[in-house]
């Protein structure tokens, strides 16, 4: 097991979400769960982009960079604040602000996409 990592994003080409059909992401060297590491990506969204409701394996820590994000019954996200959210907690739809949006994504387990039924 690694004792620490040193991420950047310098260099690293933005990509099409995989697990959505809008928004990139930056995936990271490193940054995929490999030998105790977590998951560690930015994403971002553009303006006024709704993704559909879902849930994810782990819980998920946000660090919001850019532009805003509004989750139904917890409110607005702006760039500064940080979310948590308990794996399997089924929330959105969410929609980014009129700025887009843009935040961090870092999970100690698989933090796929798992749309709500």
């Amino acid at each position: 097991m690694d004792l620490f990592a040193h991420y950047s994003t310098d260099g690293v080409p933005w990509i099409p979400n995989p697990a959505l059909p809008t928004g990139e992401l930056q995936l990271l060297a490193n940054s995929e769960g490999a030998s105790g590491r977590p998951y560690v990506f930015l994403v971002r969204f553009p303006p006024n982009e709704t993704r559909i409701a879902h849930s994810h394996h782990a819980d998920v820590l946000y660090i919001f960079t850019e532009g805003s994000n509004i989750v139904p019954g917890e409110g607005t996200y702006r760039a500064g604040e940080i979310r948590w959210v308990r794996a399997g907690h089924v929330y959105g739809p969410e929609t980014t602000g009129p700025g887009g949006g843009a935040w961090w994504v870092i999970s100690y387990g698989d933090p796929s996409v798992i749309p709500a039924e």
